[in-house]
């Protein structure tokens, strides 16, 4: 269960290295995040097969962390009397609750930008081009970002998905048996680095429409 865990928490962040990647696109202006919204529509079947597997690879991780959690239960029924930690971080600590809390941002996340139910306006938010008409990406994150408490939120969330990632990185590499003396406490500190960048990537698009730098 750990290594399913670990394999599949591994896939989630390589997407979610593209995803930030592809959020960037804004700083260039509407033409360029729109062409990418474009791009990704431009052979549906292999979008959908991208969108099951996402979900396929959430599923198998929620299922196998609850799996490991309630093992660890189980090995041991009876609580301790005094806990005292001493070799852990706050992101270990916490693992369970930004999961949760990073599942339900998914699914606000999917709802808000994908399906755009939560706000039924953005359908129809269109960009004309010389080829037709394209879903215009960048007015509908301009104007979600803009509003001070939906920003909050999304950097709020963001910053948990880096407290999990802090951990979840470094503790998966240790699960798929990269594993030395030697270069241990380098590979300790390579999950905090690479989820700062992560969150930075995410947190500078809302940042910069609510301070108004992008408009």
């Amino acid at each position: 269960m750990k290594i399913v865990m670990a394999a599949t928490g591994g896939l989630l962040t390589l997407f979610l290295v593209a995803h930030v990647l592809g959020n960037i696109e804004v700083f260039w202006g509407a033409g360029a995040i729109n062409r990418y919204g474009e791009m990704l529509r431009e052979i549906p079947w292999l979008l959908w097969v991208v969108r099951a597997g996402l979900l396929t690879l959430i599923v198998l991780h929620i299922w196998s962390a609850i799996r490991v959690a309630a093992a660890n239960r189980a090995a041991r029924p009876t609580a301790y009397k005094k806990k005292q930690n001493q070799a852990t971080t706050l992101a270990a600590r916490a693992m369970l609750v930004s999961g949760i809390v990073v599942a339900a941002f998914a699914v606000f996340h999917i709802l808000h930008f994908t399906v755009r139910s939560v706000v039924p306006d953005y359908k129809n938010f269109v960009e004309q081009t010389s080829s037709g008409e394209r879903h215009d990406i960048f007015r509908m994150v301009v104007d979600a970002f803009q509003r001070p408490p939906v920003a909050i939120f999304y950097v709020v969330s963001i910053i948990l998905l880096g407290l999990h990632l802090s951990h979840g990185v470094a503790s998966a590499i240790h699960t798929l048996g990269v594993d030395h003396p030697r270069y241990n406490p380098s590979l300790q500190r390579l999950g905090p680095l690479f989820a700062t960048l992560v969150v930075l990537g995410f947190i500078a698009v809302p940042l910069a429409i609510l301070t108004g730098i992008v408009h």
